[in-house]
């Protein structure tokens, strides 16, 4: 027999995510993401199949019956702690979002050559020596507006990404550069109205079952 209370738990925030992407898609101007904000968001969107999933398959019963139903709450905090170590301890990368690969590349040479700081191309291969970067632009397949720069290479300074961010956001910012392919942020509009009209739904016809978890969580 289905359980739609748990179904529901698994699919409001992947809905909520699908959402956050579809509005980064809309945006007029491109998106820098890092590595660890995307691991953030992934964490997030995957947080309800999580509760549903191994937090209650690999539930402390003992823990459960000193601190009842609070014991979620401890779950959860151990859970978005581990996905922030996660964010924290991943590579450096930056997804763009509303650029082509071609695009992100020509923003790249002309914010290094105003800030006269010099980089080397090998074709799409980037190496920046006074910022401690190197890193190679890749594109999103299935999504033409959408481009990489994977950190290549072993050693990597964090604040030099930082700076290369900051570059590359104020130097579109001077040309005015824009997201002109936005298709792609309507699929994502409709499935995160498909999963949060389904939660939403099945929480409704799940009401009493919330409402006596609430009242057991708060009493």
């Amino acid at each position: 027999m289905i359980d739609y209370a748990r179904l529901a738990i698994g699919l409001a925030p992947l809905g909520i995510a699908f959402g956050v992407i579809a509005i980064l898609h809309l945006r007029s101007k491109p998106t820098v993401v890092t590595s660890g904000q995307e691991i953030l968001l992934l964490g997030f969107a995957v947080s309800g199949f999580a509760m549903i999933g191994p937090m209650e398959l690999f539930f402390p019963t003992a823990s459960y019956a000193a601190l009842g139903e609070w014991v979620w709450l401890l779950l959860a905090a151990l859970y978005f702690f581990f996905v922030l170590l996660a964010s924290l301890l991943s590579r450096s990368s930056l997804t763009v979002v509303g650029l082509s690969p071609d695009r992100l590349q020509e923003l790249l040479v002309t914010a290094l050559a105003t800030e006269e700081i010099e980089g080397k191309w090998l074709g799409k291969q980037l190496d920046i020596p006074d910022l401690g970067v190197r890193g190679i632009i890749e594109g999103s397949y299935g999504f033409p507006s959408t481009s990489h720069l994977w950190a290549s290479g072993g050693s990597q300074n964090p604040l030099g990404w930082y700076r290369l961010e900051k570059m590359l956001v104020g130097q579109w910012a001077k040309e005015g550069a824009t997201n002109q392919q936005k298709a792609v942020a309507w699929c994502f509009l409709l499935l995160a109205a498909i999963s949060l009209g389904l939660s939403v739904y099945w929480m409704v016809m799940e009401i009493e079952q919330f409402r006596s978890f609430f009242q057991r969580v708060l009493l």
